[in-house]
């Protein structure tokens, strides 16, 4: 059985929004979501689930699971015209869940009221009648599990461990006879304990997992003192005056394995958070949820998930080019294979990214690179996101994202306001991405003083430095220096200049750059003879024997890229319209890319060239 940890959405309602969670949880490898409901939920539009799982899944997040925050569910054990509410508010739930390709809709069924207490049994079969139906409308909006919170007092069902099991009896009898019902589970809270009115206690939260372990499909993971009084989360001070041992509980868990009903077992982080709506307190939920999640992290998931560097993309370079040599370039270490997430997305909204509970460290020893690509992937056309595109206040959270969808290079503009009338990414930026990712920096100096820029680039951690002909003085020199200094030397040429001007350097060539707009801006057109300059460098190139890879530089479109990749581009430097291409994630735009790239090999090589294309 393999444990995952994630978080209920709960304490952000009213305080932040979905994407700073979802940076946060990027930040810490968490995940998975659950998403908690809200008072508003029941009446949002379609349009705003899916925006919210595209916003999700550009962080490689899954919002695996749909769960009450409140008891609006209630209605169950009320009677009257509350059934219906209750009914209508749980059908749109599972819909939610559907849209946002969740494996999960689960809730807590609400209440019996304390002074209608008789009629517990009355609702209890109004209550068990529903789910067995709504059984169905989850299974034919393609949910796979309903789960449901065992509570922790008597109008509260079901609560005792003879209520968990009865429960559980007649539900899944029921599924067992109709093939055509989502699986019943329970999402167990593991800080449940069960007090009578004495506060003495009747049943602890080991007693009360323990009944509902054999139906158990997910998990919410929160702290809580002797008495079951109070609940809260797994900062230092916290644990201090908690029970809970999120270790034992794993490892209790793990000699249970064979009970369980799931191979992977997510735990929800389930907090409130500090008081809500305060300007002294608000501020505190990001610490809050940091200490709880790092944590959990050691505890829950036994460190064996604990951060590290995902795996470098460790480039085979096109077919079309010789070997090229090794790079000094210092890059981090990596730890690991991200495991996929479990669950299908709806086919409304694309393909959900491999997510894992690991990230790129923020600090640490950059050992070598290596310059060989994972068995994985062979795909000969690698897909260069241009960073200048980025979203530039969350520069590295958009390259967490970018490598969650198997980029290949990272792309960096520096400009200087002289050669080009624009600035945008400085070395600093470029120092600071160095230690935090393991994928190629590909640096594009569009400058007048290469010679000087060559060198801060190589200090910042450069991998690729590519240098314009039209500024570079001493181009052969330039050119040589770069290499000297342990990085590939690249030519970029303009769309006026010809190949011809690379005639007396090919020996110090590592790749070529065909710049297909004006340089210095995103967003421009395709200049009208850049499909002509592709292949003629190409053709140029090789009637001198030198196959080293061709990188194209400017509204590299979904429409162009099959024309680009037929006239033999090895290189696609990605911007505003394809990998950043507004309306659609990341992941969803990076698929389209690839899909366009396998056009282009195509009709490049034929249909037997798909073979090429990543999967």
């Amino acid at each position: 059985m393999r444990f995952t940890l994630g978080v209920k959405s709960d304490p952000i309602l009213y305080r932040y929004s979905y994407p700073w969670l979802f940076r946060l949880m990027a930040d810490l490898g968490v995940r998975h979501l659950q998403l908690g409901t809200f008072f508003e939920m029941y009446h949002v539009p379609d349009s705003f689930f899916r925006r919210l799982h595209a916003q999700a899944s550009d962080h490689g997040i899954a919002i695996s699971s749909v769960f009450t925050a409140h008891r609006e569910l209630g209605g169950y054990f009320q009677g009257d015209e509350w059934v219906g509410v209750a009914r209508r508010n749980q059908e749109r739930q599972i819909e939610i869940a559907a849209l946002l390709g969740a494996r999960s809709a689960g809730h807590n069924p609400g209440a019996v009221l304390r002074d209608r207490i008789g009629t517990k049994a009355e609702g209890w079969a109004t209550y068990v009648h529903h789910q067995r139906e709504l059984l169905h409308y989850a299974h034919s909006l393609g949910v796979p599990e309903v789960t449901i919170e065992p509570m922790s007092c008597e109008a509260e069902p079901p609560c005792s461990p003879a209520e968990q099991r009865q429960l559980m009896a007649e539900l899944c009898e029921y599924h067992a006879a109709h093939a055509d019902t989502a699986i019943p589970g329970y999402c167990i809270d593991i800080a449940h304990g069960w007090a009578g009115r004495d506060k003495q206690i009747r049943v602890d939260h080991w007693g009360l997992l323990e009944a509902g372990l054999p139906w158990c499909r997910e998990l919410h993971l929160k702290n809580t003192d002797a008495s079951y009084d109070k609940t809260f989360g797994f900062s230092p001070d916290e644990r201090k005056k908690g029970v809970i041992d999120a270790a034992a509980t794993r490892v209790w868990l793990e000699q249970r394995a064979d009970v369980v009903p799931v191979q992977e077992l997510v735990g929800y982080l389930e907090i409130g958070g500090p008081k809500l709506g305060r300007d002294y307190s608000d501020c505190e939920l990001e610490g809050l949820l940091r200490t709880s999640l790092e944590h959990l992290n050691e505890a829950w998931l036994g460190g064996s998930k604990a951060r590290g560097l995902q795996p470098a993309s460790n480039i085979q370079w096109p077919a079309t080019s010789g070997q090229w040599p090794a790079t000094s370039g210092q890059r981090p270490a990596t730890s690991g294979q991200r495991p996929a997430t479990s669950g299908q997305r709806p086919a409304t909204s694309g393909q959900q990214p491999a997510a894992s509970n690991q990230r790129p460290a923020t600090s640490g020893q950059q050992p070598a690179a290596s310059d060989q690509r994972p068995a994985t992937s062979s795909q000969p056309v690698l897909i260069a996101p241009s960073l200048m595109c980025a979203d530039q206040c969350h520069l590295e959270d958009e390259v967490r994202r970018l490598e969650s969808t198997g980029c290949d290079v990272l792309h960096i503009d520096i400009m200087d306001g002289a050669f080009t009338p624009n600035l945008v990414l400085g070395f600093e930026q470029l120092k600071a991405l160095r230690s935090r990712t393991a994928l190629p920096l590909d640096v594009h100096l569009m400058v007048e003083d290469n010679d000087l820029f060559v060198r801060l680039a190589k200090a910042a951690g450069a991998d690729w430095v590519s240098v314009h002909v039209e500024s570079c003085r001493h181009l052969d020199r330039t050119l040589a220096t770069i290499r000297e200094l342990g990085m590939k030397a690249g030519a970029a040429l303009n769309p006026a200049t010809p190949p011809e001007a690379l005639a007396y350097v090919l020996d110090r060539l590592d790749h070529v750059v065909v710049m297909t707009v004006n340089p210095g801006f995103a967003g421009q057109r395709l200049v009208p003879s850049g499909l002509q300059k592709i292949r003629d460098m190409r053709s140029w190139l090789d009637h001198r024997d030198c196959h080293v890879p061709l990188e194209v530089d400017g509204n590299v479109s979904l429409a162009h890229i099959p024309d680009m990749v037929a006239a033999r581009a090895d290189i696609l430097v990605a911007g505003t319209s394809s990998v950043y291409m507004p309306g659609a994630s990341r992941a969803d735009n990076v698929r389209l890319t690839r899909e366009a790239i396998a056009r282009g090999l195509e009709r490049r090589h034929g249909s037997g060239a798909r073979r090429g294309v990543a999967a």
